[in-house]
């Protein structure tokens, strides 16, 4: 790897244009040193002018010499945010304090709940005696929608099909992006709908206790520890618990989830199989198939065990530029705008990575090194690890619907956009990376990668030389110059919400991970 190359000039008339090296790459700087003292370098990609100082800054280290550097006048910011600014930066700071209470998330959450809520009032009221008889049946129900809203399979053939019927120049920008929006943000469904199976479940809990006489007691109690196991995946959602012990969280609906589908199979038989006039059980499996819950029982044993029928333990190559980042390449190849999960151990936690693939022969993942899992994978790297050989479809996915696109990545977010980079893709793509020592932290199989992509289209902003960019502004003024239709932008939640929150006051339509992600 060749960070720096120096080249001293040889004519004193030279002037600096005429010095600079034109084959600069990602990784290589040419630094000319003209007979005045000055240094001149060219950097690998377009910056702006305040972004050049401090690659002549960085020059004024490596050197040891004192540069007389002409500092351009400042840009301007643009408008800053009349919210209020918080200090606090933190993950579960920006994700409960800087939460839109009007956002879509919210409202599919809400208008799932008080769909229910109406239709519950309606069978309280005996105005729907349907209902009141099968309230069971309509809690499972709303564990059926919850459920398929987080199956990654269910959902890569729902954002394959939106892209196949929505990815043409006749359909209307603004629908495309109000069909991102409502596919981003699912989880709101999830969360509505989990909470009113809890409504229907206690009513149904209230119905059985009111007819004791004619169901069977082993009923009452296996809805009733139903209901308990549906609580704790709950009350395990929440924000506070879900992000401070997510291993909690993730154990929890797991094990619950499985648990309470077993007892919903008993209960479902039990309760076909039971006469409540001679008080004994019986088999008719005529009458058994007949019945409306046993097929939603059914359908809900394929949507939560399909994604594990697909898991496989595959042979994978890791290495670490830097103890900051590890690089997993596997054998196979993928296409764009997919993500992934891996795991030790398929029945404890899986992680899910960005992924870049040539579409052919391999792909690779950019794990940053932030937590355990993360860390352990650059200090024992492994040579197998656990996936899925369905991967599922991130928002990024969704920009095949456009014709031309900001990405931003920081650090390892440069994964979920990598695919885009290494092959043909239906959006024309720019890209803007910000990371710290790059060449030293992800190595040459990365900047090669970004070599071969038109120069023109990509900003890399090495931290280590350059400091910190205004993201914000680089990220407008580059949708402006190049008429992109979405921003896209993969960042820790603070510097997300920032570069959203900026495009917005812009009127650019950005996405990026959301609370639940």
């Amino acid at each position: 790897m060749e960070p720096l190359t120096m080249e001293p000039s040889r004519k004193s008339s030279s002037r600096r244009s005429n010095a600079r090296r034109s084959s600069a790459r990602i990784h290589d700087l040419a630094i000319t040193i003209l007979e005045d003292g000055t240094i001149d370098m060219m950097p690998a990609v377009d910056m702006d002018p305040a972004a050049a100082v401090y690659f002549e800054k960085g020059a004024e280290v490596l050197l040891g010499k004192e540069i007389p550097v002409t500092t351009p006048p400042p840009a301007k910011d643009p408008p800053k945010s009349t919210k209020s600014t918080r200090s606090d930066k933190s993950r579960l700071a920006v994700l409960l304090k800087e939460q839109d209470w009007f956002s879509i998330y919210k409202r599919f959450a809400a208008i799932s709940f008080l769909t229910n809520v109406v239709l519950f009032s309606v069978a309280v009221s005996g105005h729907w005696p349907c209902a009141r008889d099968n309230a069971a049946l309509l809690s499972l129900a709303n564990v059926v929608v919850l459920s398929l809203c987080r199956n990654e399979v269910f959902l890569r053939m729902v954002f394959w099909l939106t892209v196949l019927l929505f990815g043409h120049s006749w359909v209307p920008l603004r629908l495309k992006l109000w069909i991102t929006h409502a596919l981003q943000n699912l989880g709101g469904i999830h969360a509505g709908c989990g909470v009113a199976s809890l409504l229907w479940a206690v009513y149904a809990l209230a119905w059985l206790a009111e007819h004791i006489h004619r169901v069977p007691k082993s009923s009452v109690a296996i809805l009733s520890v139903v209901f308990v196991l549906l609580l704790i995946c709950c009350l395990a959602a929440c924000p506070l618990v879900r992000h401070v012990h997510h291993n909690v969280f993730e154990n929890a609906h797991r094990l619950c989830g499985w648990a309470a589908l077993g007892l919903i199979w008993a209960f479902i038989v039990i309760s076909a199989t039971y006469d409540p006039f001679t008080g004994d059980f019986y088999t008719n499996g005529d009458r058994i198939v007949r019945r409306v819950d046993i097929w939603f029982a059914a359908g809900l044993t394929v949507v939560i065990f399909l994604p594990w029928t697909l898991i496989r333990r595959v042979p994978v190559r890791a290495s670490s530029p830097d103890e900051s980042v590890s690089l997993i390449t596997f054998p196979d190849g993928l296409p764009v705008g997919v993500l992934g999960r891996i795991a030790r151990n398929p029945l404890k936690e899986w992680h899910a990575f960005g992924i870049g693939s040539d579409g052919f022969s391999k792909n690779i993942m950019i794990c940053g090194a932030v937590g355990d899992f993360t860390k352990r994978l650059v200090t024992h790297p492994p040579t197998h690890l656990w996936t899925r050989t369905v991967r599922f479809a991130g928002v990024a996915y969704l920009a095949n619907m456009y014709k031309r696109a900001v990405f931003v990545g920081t650090g390892s977010g440069l994964g979920p956009f990598l695919s885009f980079i290494m092959q043909p893709s239906k959006v024309d793509v720019h890209l803007i990376w910000i990371a710290k020592d790059i060449p030293k932290a992800y190595g040459r199989k990365i900047t090669k990668i970004l070599d071969r992509y038109p120069q023109e289209k990509l900003i890399v902003h090495d931290t280590a030389f350059m400091g910190r960019p205004n993201l914000v502004k680089l990220v407008v003024d580059r949708v402006r110059e190049c008429g992109a239709e979405m921003v896209i932008v993969t960042s820790n939640p603070a510097g997300s919400k920032k570069v959203i929150d900026g495009c917005a006051e812009a009127g650019i339509p950005a996405y990026g991970p959301i609370w639940d992600s």
